[in-house]
């Protein structure tokens, strides 16, 4: 646990030749005693991994950060599956990073239906927890508007990004602060889609 959070400090520092060690060998000493005590060890052993996947594509080593990623929705999935409250988000966050290294690689369908299934498990959450979920559920249909608007689907773009600026908005006036960033980004998507919009 040391060496993963050394390894999440140095990449919050952008340092990830520094950070990458770090999650590496935190990762072989899970994959030691994961086996031994699966209850206690296989969250800490996912989470090294996502991070371990985060790092790769930070040094563009894709299919490095790929293979890790798929290995850790693996592992997520079989605990979402024994304990869903505790274990779903974790399962949406790893879609969601997935997805983001899907569009770096140009695979773009397969971002589609990471993100896809991310924003589905995004909404079941901000149904039960809106406060802690609905930001999430915007970003990834940010995501997911930006990726329509890259492949010339308009009316799906527009409605993805609609959907994730009136969420913006409502958290926005609770606190426009934190979000004004976020509801920019949204605003300039939908601008720059309009621009790729024929005149009529």
């Amino acid at each position: 646990m040391a060496l993963n959070n050394l390894g999440f400090l140095e990449r919050l520092q952008k340092r990830p030749d520094e950070a990458y060690p770090h999650f590496a060998e935190a990762l072989r000493i899970y994959r030691q005693v994961a086996p031994q005590n699966p209850d206690s060890y296989l969250p800490d052993m996912a989470m090294t991994l996502n991070n371990l996947a985060i790092s790769e594509k930070d040094q563009n080593r894709p299919e490095e950060s790929r293979r890790h990623y798929e290995e850790t929705l693996k592992i997520r999935r079989q605990l979402a599956q024994q304990s869903p409250d505790t274990y779903l988000p974790d399962v949406a966050m790893t879609l969601n990073d997935l997805g983001n290294l899907d569009g770096v690689q140009q695979r773009m369908e397969e971002a589609r239906q990471h993100y896809e299934e991310a924003s589905k498990l995004y909404g079941q959450l901000a149904q039960k927890d809106p406060d802690a979920y609905l930001p999430y559920l915007a970003g990834t249909l940010n995501n997911l508007g930006f990726l329509d608007r890259n492949q010339n689907k308009i009316q799906e773009s527009r409605a993805r990004y609609s959907e994730a600026l009136t969420i913006y908005r409502k958290l926005a006036q609770g606190d426009s602060g934190r979000y004004a960033g976020d509801l920019r980004r949204v605003e300039t998507g939908l601008q720059e889609l309009e621009q790729k919009v024929p005149s009529k």
